[in-house]
């Protein structure tokens, strides 16, 4: 069973290495740079700059989406998803759709606008999909 949680401090490694996983995938394994000290304090300290969603799959670790707010001249507030990861062997399993739910959610919740994403990495129908959902439920 698909569950979607909110991340928590004590899912530091485990951002960090799906995070590792998307650079591999991505094939920029030595661009990430992050701490997990930066992560704690960027995510989790007084002033945190991203909120970040684990995806689960029967208690395993699938993937990971990290968002946080934008300003739009054009559009007012707005939420911005910098990356969206789900492991190889997790794909196909509505997870990703799954992280759009969620992030549209978090929008309507908080007032902001699904308008921007990031995930240039994406897969083709992966990205098609999530464009359309979060078009569909965004707004």
């Amino acid at each position: 069973m698909i569950t979607i949680r909110t991340a928590e401090p004590a899912d530091i490694p485990l951002m960090l290495d799906l995070i590792r996983g998307l650079a591999e995938y991505e094939r920029e394994p030595d661009a990430v740079q992050i701490t997990e000290d930066q992560l704690l304090e960027d995510g989790f300290g007084s002033h945190p700059y991203f909120e970040c969603i684990i995806a689960e799959d029967d208690g395993q670790a699938a993937g990971f989406a990290l968002y946080f707010p934008i300003y739009s001249t054009w559009q007012g507030r707005s939420l911005y998803l910098e990356d969206l990861f789900v492991k190889p062997e997790f794909r196909g399993r509505g997870i990703g759709k799954a992280f759009a739910r969620t992030c549209c959610r978090h929008c309507r919740r908080t007032r902001l606008r699904a308008s921007a994403m990031g995930c240039a990495g994406m897969e083709p129908v992966g990205h098609r999909c999530l464009s359309q959902h979060w078009r569909q439920d965004a707004h």
